[in-house]
């Protein structure tokens, strides 16, 4: 790991004139009716890169499996959608990605748009989510039913429900450079639902591998992803953002990133060469 600094020096990034600042972020879930979701605070700074790894399993009964994958794909979709983050493909997802930037240098194949090795961009912070907690009861009081006169004697039922929903994240956010873990904390979510039902049957929590917010525990494990992109961006907000040095010419230095991580005109950056490498 590098920390010596041999110099640093600070310039003017002087970008094309009608950038605008980042957008202020907004929840892409429907508020429930059961409490408001707190409102996301505003990015600071460009987007930063951030990788997501898939949630892990700390629960482990029926219903933390049901919503396992759908969560991941929650997080990653609402982290997008906030225009705060550059989300970044994990190893996990890559796939046949190295034998496809492999089959792209062996000449085999042609064009300017051959994968090349060493062009992916690193993280500025990975994050990943155990389920600590998933709980759901539900049940019916005060039913009236109806003898079974109809279909082969299907009966109808009538009565009033209360299903509560619980489900508790562990958000973890690590160094990418030194895996060391630099942040903990819990997100949580909660739904109470009293309703009266004709017949009711269960729905899929998780539907086309997506969270179903129609239902209790599908709404709850949808809170519980908003709580976590709420800490997230609080604590990103808390970092600086960083960048490299692609070429200098004369007085002019060129970095990666512009309008297109949100930088705009007049932001002035630090930049810092590599000092002596210490084991």
């Amino acid at each position: 790991m590098k920390r010596g600094i041999g110099g640093a020096i600070c310039f003017l990034v002087c970008l094309a004139l009608g950038m605008g600042a980042l957008p202020h972020p907004n929840p892409s879930y429907a508020k429930s009716d059961e409490e408001e979701l707190k409102p996301y605070p505003e990015c600071k700074g460009p987007k930063k890169r951030i990788a997501i790894y898939r949630f892990k399993d700390g629960v482990n009964n029926q219903y933390s499996r049901e919503i396992q994958q759908g969560l991941y794909e929650a997080l990653q979709y609402e982290l997008q959608q906030t225009g705060c983050f550059v989300v970044l493909v994990t190893n996990e997802d890559l796939g046949d990605a190295a034998a496809e930037i492999g089959h792209g240098q062996s000449g085999m194949s042609a064009g300017a748009h051959n994968p090349e090795a060493g062009k992916q961009l690193g993280a500025q912070l990975i994050v990943q989510g155990a389920l600590y907690e998933v709980s759901y009861t539900g049940g019916k009081g005060g039913n009236i039913s109806a003898p079974g006169k109809f279909g082969g004697g299907v009966g109808l039922s009538l009565g009033m429900s209360k299903k509560e929903a619980k489900v508790v994240i562990m958000v973890k956010m690590f160094d990418p450079e030194t895996r060391v873990l630099k942040y903990s904390e819990k997100a949580e979510g909660k739904v109470i639902k009293r309703d009266v039902s004709v017949g009711a049957t269960k729905e899929g929590v998780v539907v086309g591998g997506k969270l179903n917010k129609e239902t209790p525990l599908g709404d709850a494990a949808l809170r519980a992803i908003h709580d976590s992109v709420y800490i997230i961006l609080n604590r990103a907000n808390q970092m600086p953002w960083q960048t490299v040095v692609l070429k200098v010419s004369g007085n002019r230095v060129i970095i990666r990133g512009g309008k297109d991580v949100g930088l705009t005109t007049g932001e002035t950056l630090d930049v810092y060469q590599p000092g002596e490498s210490i084991t």
